[in-house]
């Protein structure tokens, strides 16, 4: 698997991942209207700097 290219599937929902994919998010929200996105992670995901880069009030 190629580490720098960001894949897709659907399961039935679209699931986007990759390095680089998450920046991908503020775009999507806007087009489809959405503000209160669930994110699934793990503890270790979750303190990783880029998902902390901006903080959810």
């Amino acid at each position: 698997m190629d580490t720098d290219k960001i894949y897709g599937f659907n399961f039935p929902t679209p699931i986007r991942f990759g390095a680089g994919a998450i920046n991908e998010l503020p775009d999507y929200l806007l087009r489809n209207g959405l503000n209160r996105p669930l994110l699934v992670t793990d503890p270790t995901i979750a303190e990783l700097p880029f998902l902390r880069k901006s903080s959810v009030n």
